[in-house]
């Protein structure tokens, strides 16, 4: 209960006194003054000083999680202890393990697998045939349209008129039967 309670949200003050921390209650307003002779403040606890360590090991040998306070929280106990404040605006986050960082990047851009436009250039001979694929390269799949550098116009035209039979054995491959057409560049 101390040193949890001394740093739960704004309203309190800390007051160092011969080793031992007195926390008060400010009013605010929100709560009445209380009716006594010290009608200031209200001793919460009396604790021995201890550091944010050693509240962090107690606290973690009593079985409960460290509590992560609030900026605002942290600049009021910099300035108790006289160290600078953090006037920063990013947020600070939980660390994660890299391992499970680094395979959740790999599955989320496929860095593994092997892309769509690499699986069509592996097969891109089998497709137009030994002689057509030596003449045309396909570059990249974009908005469901297959672009293919050709540099020879005569092989530009055969692969035109065979497009039909290209898209068929095309969408035959996995995870190519969103490919509805052929873009054919010169070039190359």
């Amino acid at each position: 209960m101390g040193s949890e309670q001394v740093f739960k949200g704004g309203g309190f003050a800390a007051d160092r006194r011969a080793g031992w921390k007195t926390v008060s209650r400010i009013n605010s307003g929100k709560f009445p003054a209380p009716r006594n002779k010290c009608a200031g403040s209200r001793p919460l606890t009396q604790t021995p000083l201890a550091s944010p360590r050693e509240m962090t090991v107690t606290r973690a040998m009593n079985g409960s999680e460290p509590k992560e306070f609030s900026r605002e929280v942290e600049n009021l106990i910099a300035g108790f202890r006289g160290l600078p404040e953090d006037d920063g605006r990013s947020r600070r986050r939980k660390p994660q393990d890299l391992g499970a960082l680094i395979d959740e990047l790999l599955v989320k851009y496929r860095i593994s697998h092997d892309s769509l436009e690499h699986s069509i250039r592996e097969k891109w001979p089998e497709i137009v045939g030994v002689a057509h694929a030596s003449y045309s390269h396909p570059l990249v799949v974009e908005r469901n349209q297959l672009v293919v550098l050709v540099s020879h116009s005569v092989v530009r035209n055969e692969l035109f008129h065979h497009r039909s039979t290209i898209l068929d054995k095309l969408r035959q491959l996995p995870g190519c039967t969103g490919i509805k057409s052929l873009a054919l560049r010169s070039g190359g």
